[in-house]
């Protein structure tokens, strides 16, 4: 989550959500400007939504999922790129914890199918050392909760594409 100045009253976010419409393609990244996710966030999610881009990418690695959970609620049904671990922290995420963050993507209500596991942002801060490894985990979590996944459907229902990782 960034830390911004100034007011966040809805002349402020409507510009900003204005700027990123303008801007917009098939990719958007929004950084949340607040956790938990504001009294308008319906609001918000519907002007997100209206934007009609492939790919979502949030910053929330430090936000408790909240912009995830709020989304599912809200229904949206594009991909999305959550991030799943803090690149401002040194610490490589394990496997399991970046894993334990898509299921439960899945589990707030997000379509398998449509996730796409990202870190948070930029990776400038970081040194290789700490960077290879952790898209090198990154990839092992998409790569385990989709086999996960394809496991707990091949009762009939046949392979779930399932959780992909950026790179």
């Amino acid at each position: 989550m960034s830390s911004r100045k100034g007011g966040r009253e809805g002349g402020e976010k409507g510009l900003k959500l204005h700027k990123l419409k303008k801007h917009a393609n098939s990719h958007i990244t929004i950084t949340p400007l607040s956790s938990p996710p504001p009294p308008n966030t319906e609001e918000i999610l519907g002007a997100i939504d209206a934007l009609d881009a492939d790919v979502l990418t949030i910053e929330n690695s430090r936000s408790g999922d909240e912009m995830v959970k709020a989304l599912a609620a809200y229904g949206y049904s594009r991909d999305l790129g959550p991030g799943v671990y803090d690149v401002h922290s040194p610490v490589v995420p394990s496997v399991e914890s970046m894993a334990a963050k898509a299921r439960a993507y899945v589990a707030a209500g997000i379509d398998v199918s449509k996730i796409w596991l990202n870190p948070d942002c930029g990776l400038k801060t970081r040194r290789w050392e700490e960077v290879l490894p952790s898209l090198r985990n990154m990839v092992a979590a998409a790569k385990l909760v989709r086999e996960e996944m394809a496991a707990a459907s091949a009762g009939g229902k046949g392979q779930v594409s399932g959780v992909k990782a950026a790179h």
